[in-house]
């Protein structure tokens, strides 16, 4: 399912059955259905979204500024056999930037529940549905909340100069052309997703940090995600951990190319302090 704000119908349907579900990212689901030449697409507006019962909402929501281990994560929430991982689904920033420019003909609240039930409707053999948001949607996490009330999220978090870094490293799909505004681009795209973060004051949303990704207590990391620690669960999270989240080779830690002086300035200034307060809310 995809969202076309500027079309007439601006939903467009596929049938994505025999197409892998567990992708790092859902986008790469529905490119290998385009890839393939798939003509069956249907359009139509947004009162086609039907009404499901039982609801089947996510088990767990994860949210996180880009870099941060997300991908590492998702994949630890879904280790559990029968669990459904949907992983950065596009349509739900499209439709939540649309809402938020005024576009939208429809309450957003039912929009998203349609949508993200039926992104991860459950299989007969599912038992759990883990959505990882796109880090930007992190500012809308106000209105993911008031349509998921009882879902737990989850926020990811990484000291903010190895985000930046690993973002100037390898930056995101629509990074300016010109080297010298990428630095603003990825410190402002960071930015937005700490703010988003640390204004959403919740007393139901964990916050969890990279290191307990990668030095992890297994147990307590299960607990935070809702898993039953089984020796089974617990064998193949540790498999997952060994290996690179996005590549599947084995995971070795590697060495960045510095993020500048003037740049680890902003950081501190600005990224920092939030990192910090979020630190503190998880101990409070």
């Amino acid at each position: 399912m995809a969202f076309d704000g500027a079309a007439q119908s601006p939903l467009v349907w596929a049938d994505l059955r025999g197409y892998a579900r567990n992708a790092p990212f859902f986008s790469r689901t529905t490119d290998a259905w385009r890839r393939r030449g798939a003509t069956d697409a249907v359009r139509t507006d947004l009162s086609a979204l039907p009404v499901l019962d039982p609801a089947l909402d996510p088990d767990l929501i994860i949210a996180h500024s880009s870099r941060a281990g997300s991908t590492l994560l998702a994949r630890l929430a879904t280790a559990e056999e029968g669990s459904i991982l949907v992983s950065e689904p596009r349509i739900l920033l499209r439709l939540l930037e649309h809402h938020l420019a005024g576009m939208l003909d429809a309450p957003i609240g039912p929009v998203l529940q349609a949508v993200v039930r039926l992104q991860g409707r459950r299989r007969p053999d599912a038992q759990r549905y883990v959505l990882k948001l796109n880090s930007q949607a992190t500012r809308f996490l106000p209105q993911i909340r008031r349509a998921f009330p009882r879902t737990p999220i989850l926020w990811l978090q990484r000291r903010p100069v190895e985000v930046v870094g690993s973002n100037l490293g390898r930056p995101a799909a629509g990074c300016p052309k010109r080297p010298e505004h990428i630095a603003d681009w990825v410190v402002r795209r960071v930015a937005l997703a700490f703010l988003g973060a640390t204004a959403f004051v919740d007393r139901d949303m964990q916050i969890l940090d990279y290191r307990d990704l990668r030095e992890p207590d297994w147990p307590g990391l299960a607990a935070v995600l809702g898993m039953d620690l089984t020796s089974v669960t617990l064998a193949r999270m540790q498999d997952v951990a060994r290996l690179d989240a996005r590549t599947g080779i084995p995971f070795m830690p590697h060495d960045r190319a510095p993020v500048p002086l003037a740049v680890q300035s902003i950081v501190r200034e600005t990224l920092d302090p939030m990192y910090e307060a979020l630190r503190v809310r998880r101990a409070a």
